[in-house]
């Protein structure tokens, strides 16, 4: 269960590039779209493949709420996220707003910000090759992520860069580890399912 939390955290973080355009040049970096399904793998354990479905999308006063299923071999864990119309995303959670995921008019005036006891920074985009998959929107935005928090320091991941693809979130994650950047995270396919 502690996998799958670990798991179910990664992939909020990729739940944050949407699917949609909120002006011309506002772009959303999380999956909005009902029934799309992302199966993420971890190269070095593709075992364990983890699979983030959106259960629903609806429009409320604040934005539009994102509901999703992440799965994996040791189990289902739900986590919604509300999308803001100024591009910022955010975790719910007993049905209040906490942690910003992604800030507003994020990556085009917003370089960078603090949350979790992680410091972000946008480093800049680029376009990454998914064999196999038809993207919707082949450029996204590399993120560093880099955790400020005494209790975040000790971990064995100091610091991670992060892909979002618009309307798919996190596509990528790397860890550095021992000098070398290491593949943790990646997307290895995507379609969808019925809604009923």
């Amino acid at each position: 269960m502690k996998h799958l939390c670990r798991s179910a955290a990664l992939l909020a973080l990729a739940v944050t590039s949407a699917c949609f355009r909120q002006t011309e040049q506002q772009l959303l970096y999380s999956p909005t779209e009902a029934g799309l399904t992302l199966i993420f793998e971890n190269p070095s354990d593709i075992q364990e493949p983890v699979q983030l479905r959106v259960r629903y999308a609806k429009q409320t006063s604040d934005g539009l709420e994102v509901a999703c299923s992440v799965t994996s071999l040791k189990g289902t864990a739900d986590t919604n996220f509300l999308c803001r119309q100024d591009g910022g995303i955010y975790s719910i959670t007993s049905g209040e707003t906490r942690t910003i995921i992604v800030p507003p008019e994020f990556p085009n005036k917003t370089a960078s910000w603090q949350t979790g006891g992680i410091s972000y920074r946008v480093i800049g985009r680029a376009k990454l090759d998914f064999p196999g998959i038809a993207l919707p929107e082949p450029i996204g935005v590399w993120v560093e992520a880099i955790p400020v928090s005494p209790q975040l320091q000790n971990s064995v991941n100091k610091k991670a860069h992060v892909f979002f693809l618009p309307g798919i979130g996190e596509a990528e994650t790397r860890v550095l580890r021992q000098g070398n950047w290491v593949t943790v995270n990646r997307l290895a396919g995507m379609g969808f399912t019925d809604v009923l």
